[in-house]
């Protein structure tokens, strides 16, 4: 992953927000990274942008050999099937709510292209260990999205993480 000159901007009616100026960061594959800082510092922008959710207003954004900046919508929404899972800090965007856990978890492997019955079976092993009621375990399954990706990228807020087992 490369960013080169990193800028975001957001307008909000006459305002215009700098969320990053100018960041410059290379991390290799299969190095691990936390990014953290102050609120506000950015830290969800640069993860919305790494994640295809959000495009750069400039700079150079690399991801796995694709330039983000240059990928069309169609081609986007690709990249974040096949290569970016989410765990959103707020449960309940994680799972959809008229879908069972199972389904949950079949459906974006299903989407990726995986068969029918492997992805199957692993959500209902997934399943008879977890209670997708409580909110860890909605966040477990969710992780289960995220761990399907070749090269992860969490945005997992530590003051929400479980200090048990």
């Amino acid at each position: 992953m490369l960013c080169e000159n990193l800028v975001k901007i957001y307008k909000v009616d006459e305002l215009e927000v700098v969320a990053l100026q100018g960041l410059d960061l290379e991390v290799q594959q299969g190095e691990f990274l936390a990014i953290v800082g102050a609120s506000g510092s950015g830290k969800s922008s640069l993860l919305n942008m790494l994640g295809g959710l959000d495009r750069p207003s400039a700079g150079r954004l690399l991801v796995g050999g694709q330039d983000l900046l240059k990928l069309a919508d169609q081609e986007l929404a690709r990249y974040r099937l096949n290569q970016v899972g989410f765990v959103w800090q707020q449960s309940a965007r994680n799972l959809l709510p008229y879908l069972t856990a199972q389904e949950n978890v079949e459906l974006p492997m299903v989407a990726a292209g995986a068969p029918a019955s492997a992805s199957t079976q692993y959500a209902q092993e997934l399943h008879e260990r977890n209670d997708p009621t409580d909110h860890d375990q909605r966040r477990r399954c969710a992780t289960v999205d995220v761990l399907r990706s070749a090269d992860p990228l969490y945005d997992w807020e530590s003051a929400h993480l479980s200090h048990s087992g």
